[in-house]
């Protein structure tokens, strides 16, 4: 007898990515893709000191060595694979609705599309950091906050979404 996937529930089936969730999911790979490309195609012309971090002002406070460019590439590939490796298993995901036949797949794509859109949000800000950073650049001083409100407002109104009657 075959053992079964611990995360393999035959009751949630894994639906196919819809056209969008295939958009977020090359755009986040190529924001990836980005933030290793970019440092190593400037990287002779960076300087030996390089920005490290930006206050909520988008004001840098913090340096240090070039080789320290790699940290956000580092950061974002860190968050990209656990993202991508959970979207495939909605059976371990906790849904904030109860599921029923007739609602679960609008529930679990739902859910689905939070995740990658989170993925590509946290992988476009890693692109712009990295930019940011290799350019010497300060952030603009909404920077911070802008992303916040993208990410915690995007994740409350999948959310709230998934507690409405399915269309």
């Amino acid at each position: 007898m075959a053992e079964k996937n611990f995360y393999e529930n035959p009751r949630i089936p894994r639906y196919p990515n819809t056209g969008f969730q295939k958009a977020l999911n090359l755009f986040s790979v190529l924001a990836l893709v980005f933030t290793f490309l970019y440092p190593l195609l400037k990287w002779n012309q960076l300087p030996d000191t390089i920005i490290t971090h930006w206050g909520f002002s988008g004001q840098p406070d913090g340096w240090g060595p070039k080789g320290s460019v790699w940290a956000v590439p580092v950061a974002s590939l860190v968050l990209y694979l656990p993202l991508t490796i959970l979207e495939r298993f909605p059976s371990v995901w906790n849904v904030p609705v109860k599921t029923t036949q007739k609602n679960e797949q609008w529930v679990y794509q739902n859910i689905k599309t939070m995740l990658i859109l989170m993925k590509f949000l946290m992988t476009a800000e890693f692109a712009v950091i990295t930019y940011h950073c290799v350019q010497e650049k300060n952030l603009s001083n909404l920077h911070t906050a802008l992303f916040l409100i993208f990410l915690f407002g995007s994740m409350i109104f999948f959310i709230i979404r998934s507690t409405r009657k399915s269309p």
